[in-house]
């Protein structure tokens, strides 16, 4: 059994083959743009989702919980009296 791919590319030119040879590479180019997009698109949402502060600083506990999404500031107005 042959391969008709194989057969058909020799019957071609050298010229032939070096158009045939631009063409896959921009075809290979577009599909890797296509995929590097697809997983960007795909791994953007996690990375956006958590940040944690540059630098602690006062407020660090304040800045975590609120890149995380949570509203503590009623149970730090607790621990404070608390320490009172």
């Amino acid at each position: 059994m042959t391969d008709p791919v194989s057969d058909y590319l020799g019957q071609l030119s050298y010229d032939q083959l070096c158009e045939v040879e631009k063409r896959i590479e921009s075809i290979i180019n577009h599909k890797q743009s296509q995929r590097r997009a697809h997983e960007q698109e795909n791994s953007a949402p996690q990375s956006a989702a958590f940040k944690i502060p540059a630098s602690p600083g006062y407020n660090s506990t304040e800045q975590l919980a609120e890149s995380l999404g949570l509203d503590i500031s009623g149970l730090l107005k607790e621990a404070k009296a608390w320490s009172r």
